[in-house]
C-alpha cells in the first residue's frame, strides 16, 4: 500500500522552498508533471504514463556546478508527488520538498550543485506506483569547463502487457517482499532500441541512469571500447569498461566515454539467460580520443581528520522474504509481522518500518561517523545516502580498494560492510533502499544532523 506522511514531519525539517531567481542565476527550468502517452513497443499499441515535461524531448535538466540553478516543477495530477533530488548535496530545505496534487500545484527550488556530476530527481514516497508511472528526471550538472558533449542515457523496465496496458499491481505486498517489480519491456531514453548519434568534434559522455523499480542492470557495449570516469555522480580512477559488464542497481549512475569504435555499436543488456541490444550508436567521423591515466577534476569532497576516531552507528536491514523480521515499530505501536504486512510494510530499518517521527540517530555537525550495515535480508540491497557521501571500508578499517566517495553503496544479502562519511550538512535526511518497492514497504529512515554552534 502507498506510504502516507504528513506534511508536517518533513516541513519540520525540510520547509518548502519558494524562492525567486537571483542575480546572475541560470534561466528557470521547468517540469511539468502530467500525463503522457508513448509506444513503448515502437509500433505498437500506446501505453498510457505519467512523465515530467521539460523543455527538451526527455525529462532532463541540466545545471553548472557552483552556479545557482532554478527549477519550477507544476502538478497537473491529483496526487501529491513528494520530489526528491537523489544524489544532490544541496541543503536540507532543498533535496526533499512537497509537489501537491493539482490542478496546477506548484514549488519552486532553488540551489547551487557543489558537486558535477550525474544526479536525478524522482518521488521518495509512493515511489513503486510513480516511479514505474514514469516520474522520474536526469539532472546533470556540469563542469565548468567541460570537455564532452553529454548524452543521456536512461533505462527503464515496463510491467506492461500486450495491448500497452500497463500493470496495476503496485500494492502487492508479496513483490514488495521479494525482489520487487520487475518490468518485461525495456527502453532507453522513453523508446525501444533508439539510434543514438555520438559527436566526433569533442568525445561523447553517456550518462546512463538506471530508473528501474528494482532491476539491477548488468550493461555492455559491443563493438566499442570505453572509459568509465565517473560513479554515482562522484569522479573515479578512469579505467576501461569491465569486459564482464557494467553493474547499475536501481537509483545508480555512470559515466562513460566511448574512445574507439567499429561498425554495428550497440549498448547490451545482459539479463542472465539472454542478451538485449537496448540501444545502437552512430558516428559520423573517428571518436576523439582519451587518455588512459585522464581523470574528471575533483570535488569538493570532505576531509577526514585522521586523529579523530570515528563514531560506529550500526545499521540493521531486515525483512523479506524469510527475513527472519518478527515485528517492528510503525509509529507508536510495535507490530507483529501479520500486522505489518496488513499495514503494507515487510521491511525494517533498525527495528522500524518506514518514516518516523524519531529519527534512526542523531549526529553532530562535520562529525565523522562510521554506518556499520548488517544486512540480515537475503537481497542485495542499493541504498542511498541523502545530502552526503561516503566511502566504503575493508575488513581492517582502510578505505576499500577501487571505491571512490559516492551516494549509494550495495551491500550484498547476508553480508556486513561499513562506510565513513562526514555530517557536514545540517538538517534531516533520509536512508532508504533504492529499490521503490522495499522503500514504501519500510525500507526507509531518516537521520539528524544537528547544525554547530
Amino acid at each position: 500500500m502507498p506510504i502516507t506522511i504528513s506534511r508536517r514531519y518533513f516541513i519540520a525539517g525540510s520547509a518548502l522552498v519558494l524562492c525567486a531567481r537571483g542575480a546572475g542565476a541560470q534561466e528557470t527550468q521547468v517540469l511539468i508533471a502530467e500525463p503522457k502517452t508513448s509506444k513503448l513497443f515502437g509500433d505498437g499499441p500506446p501505453t498510457q504514463h505519467w512523465h515530467f515535461r521539460t523543455s527538451s524531448e526527455l525529462p532532463v535538466v541540466r545545471a553548472r556546478q557552483g552556479e545557482q540553478t532554478n527549477l519550477h516543477f507544476i502538478n497537473n495530477l491529483a496526487e501529491d508527488i513528494w520530489l526528491h533530488l537523489f544524489g544532490v548535496r544541496a541543503d536540507s530545505q532543498t533535496v526533499t520538498v512537497l509537489l501537491p496534487k493539482g490542478p496546477e500545484g506548484t514549488v519552486d527550488l532553488t540551489f547551487t550543485p557543489p558537486d558535477a556530476g550525474t544526479f536525478w530527481i524522482g518521488p521518495l514516497l509512493n515511489a513503486a506506483r510513480q516511479r514505474e508511472m514514469g516520474f522520474y528526471a536526469m539532472l546533470i550538472v556540469e563542469e565548468a569547463n567541460s570537455a564532452f558533449e553529454d548524452i543521456p542515457i536512461i533505462l527503464d523496465d515496463w510491467n506492461v502487457e500486450e495491448n500497452g496496458v500497463l500493470e496495476k499491481n503496485f500494492a502487492d505486498i508479496a513483490i514488495a517482499a521479494g525482489e520487487g517489480r520487475h518490468g518485461n519491456w525495456h527502453t532507453v531514453n522513453g523508446v525501444s532500441k533508439p539510434v543514438v548519434t555520438l559527436f566526433d568534434a569533442k568525445p561523447s559522455r553517456l550518462r546512463l541512469l538506471n530508473v528501474c523499480n528494482a532491476r539491477t542492470l548488468n550493461l555492455q557495449l559491443r563493438g566499442a571500447e570505453a572509459l568509465l570516469i565517473a560513479l554515482d555522480g562522484q569522479p573515479i580512477r578512469s579505467a576501461p569498461l569491465p569486459d564482464s559488464g557494467l553493474v547499475l542497481a536501481p537509483g545508480q549512475r555512470a559515466d562513460i566515454v566511448p574512445t574507439r569504435a567499429v561498425d554495428d555499436m550497440a549498448l547490451l543488456l545482459d539479463l542472465g539467460n539472454d542478451t538485449l541490444e537496448a540501444a545502437f550508436f552512430t558516428s559520423s567521423g573517428t571518436l576523439p580520443g582519451l587518455a588512459e591515466d585522464f581523470s574528471l577534476p575533483a570535488n569538493p569532497w570532505p576531509v577526514i581528520d585522521s586523529n579523530v576516531t570515528p563514531r560506529t552507528i550500526p545499521i540493521t536491514l531486515e525483512g523479506g522474504i524469510k527475513g527472519g523480521l518478527k515485528s517492528a515499530i510503525v509509529g507508536t505501536e510495535t507490530l507483529e509481522l501479520r500486522a505489518l504486512l496488513g499495514k503494507g510494510f515487510a521491511w525494517a530499518i533498525n527495528g522500524a518500518a518506514g518514516l518516523q517521527q524519531q529519527s534512526l540517530f542523531e549526529v553532530a555537525q562535520n562529525e565523522t561517523i562510521i554506518l556499520a550495515f548488517d544486512n540480515q535480508t537475503n537481497f542485495d540491497q542499493p541504498v542511498a545516502i541523502d545530502g552526503h557521501v561516503w566511502h566504503q571500508l575493508a575488513a581492517d578499517g582502510e578505505q576499500a580498494e577501487g571505491h571512490s566517495w559516492r551516494d549509494t553503496a550495495v551491500i550484498p544479502a547476508k553480508a556486513k560492510a561499513s562506510f565513513v562519511f562526514v555530517a557536514v550538512n545540517p538538517g534531516l535526511w533520509t536512508l532508504t533502499s533504492l529499490i521503490a518497492e522495499r522503500a514504501d514497504a519500510g525500507l526507509i529512515g531518516s537521520f539528524m544532523v544537528n547544525a554547530g554552534p
